[in-house]
């Protein structure tokens, strides 16, 4: 065989292995996967607590969920353990799932009721809550609703029950099942079988804003004008930087 036609051969099977097709960029063409920065700085709240960030696209995210329990300007944020104060909060309120904070804040971080993501200080100085508009940005730079939240979901089965479906973590964003707290029985529910997450975004009905959700079951994730909850729930937070 000519020594030309082997450095060919050797040539396309160094480059083939590093991509992988992306439906979000017209169906066929291919997406390196060094396209995607695994980042090595960090970003640091007003707690003391560092998060990594991972660049996607064109939007930098944390990597991780938001565990703060200050606004940026330094006013706590009530921690609420007992589920009859919670229901009734109108204003900014965090939780521990289970009201375990040794156990959880590391591993999944806060949850948050939405009047502490409306507050618009619940994230470091210079990055913010993402919007509806800028976690569909992600969504569809990941390949849309029916492959985007396996490349989001951290795989195994150490932070999701199984069968964690298609989680392969692509993005590098991380996501864990860090379950939510009801505003109805005021419980937690869902530690490793699901992960809620607030945007920024109210709905036209008043008591209600947009979130996303990613479960065991499933690598997809909903992203419609449907997606709605109620503002007095608990759930996870992400936050983008600014631009």
């Amino acid at each position: 065989m000519p020594v030309r036609f082997i450095y060919i051969i050797l040539f396309f099977l160094a480059v083939l292995p590093c991509c992988t097709k992306d439906e979000s960029r017209g169906g066929g063409e291919l997406i390196r996967q060094d396209e995607v920065e695994f980042v090595t700085d960090r970003v640091t709240d007003i707690d003391g607590n560092s998060y990594r960030v991972v660049i996607i696209g064109a939007q930098t995210w944390m990597a991780e969920n938001l565990r703060v329990t200050k606004l940026n300007d330094g006013t706590p944020i009530p921690n609420i353990t007992l589920g009859s104060e919670w229901v009734k909060l109108t204003t900014p309120g965090h939780c521990w799932y289970a009201n375990n904070e040794s156990d959880n804040k590391e591993n999944y971080g806060a949850l948050y009721n939405w009047y502490a993501v409306n507050s618009g200080k619940l994230a470091p100085l210079g990055w913010h809550v993402a919007t509806q508009e800028e976690w569909t940005v992600l969504i569809n730079y990941l390949g849309g609703e029916a492959e985007a939240g396996g490349k989001m979901k951290e795989p195994g089965l150490v932070f999701w029950n199984s069968p964690n479906a298609d989680a392969n973590n692509f993005s590098g964003f991380s996501a864990r099942a860090g379950g939510g707290r009801d505003c109805f029985c005021s419980g937690t529910h869902g530690l490793k079988d699901k992960g809620y997450w607030w945007t920024s975004t109210a709905s036209d009905n008043k008591d209600m804003a947009y979130y996303h959700t990613l479960n065991k079951e499933a690598g997809t994730i909903d992203n419609s004008v449907n997606i709605v909850n109620y503002k007095a729930l608990g759930f996870s937070v992400r936050c983008v930087k600014d631009q």
